[in-house]
């Protein structure tokens, strides 16, 4: 019985316990990814009304007035572009499903906790069985959503400090840099754009 109670213990542990967290982890990164998407969209739609009102004021036959309408189009079109791209990510509705999955291992991780405080009074075969459905369980409730990705299994062993986390922590904060520096790039686009425009008026 003491094999299967700490079998039951590390499943526990190991794999309820860490994917739960986990999946909280990607929860908050997908929402986070969610409020960003939403910034930069209004950013590029308030963009291109201020480039298509600028084409408006200025004399259409000259160069700069030409040059405005240009990078309203392609502004426009890569607006349709990016708010395609986001939609089919479906950071919200992602975030939700792992949301519902880490309820869902909570509760299950309850189970497995009852199971091992009731244990002597089952009979081993009893024990086994049990373990067994709240295992399959377990994987049918992964079934439901998408994995996680592997930042978040980083993010989770920086957090707990885990062994070897310090080559999570050099990846962790270059995959950070990464999206910090795309956002950024993002945001400053429209503005070199009208930098140069005022320079060439």
């Amino acid at each position: 019985m003491k094999e299967i109670l700490e079998e039951i213990k590390s499943f526990t542990d190991n794999r309820i316990w860490v994917t739960k967290k986990t999946r909280m982890e990607s929860e908050t990164r997908l929402k986070r990814n969610h409020i960003v998407s939403n910034i930069i969209i209004n950013y590029y739609t308030f963009a291109v009304l201020a480039f298509s009102i600028w084409s408006l004021v200025l004399d259409p036959e000259s160069y700069v007035s030409k040059y405005v309408t240009l990078m309203t189009v392609i502004s426009s079109v890569g607006l349709f572009g990016v708010t395609l791209l986001i939609s089919s990510l479906g950071y919200r509705e992602r975030a939700l499903q792992f949301k519902e999955s880490y309820l869902k291992l909570d509760s299950l991780e309850s189970e497995f906790k009852h199971l091992s405080r009731s244990a002597y009074q089952l009979s081993k075969e009893d024990v086994i069985e049990r373990f067994h459905m709240l295992e399959k369980k377990y994987f049918d409730i992964l079934s439901l959503s998408d994995n996680h990705d592997s930042i978040d299994t980083k993010k989770l062993s920086i957090n707990r400090k885990k062994e070897g986390y310090e080559l999570d922590l050099i990846s962790y904060k270059k995959s950070q840099r990464l999206g910090y520096a795309l956002i950024i790039g993002l945001f400053l686009i429209p503005l070199v754009l009208v930098g140069v425009l005022i320079y060439i008026s």
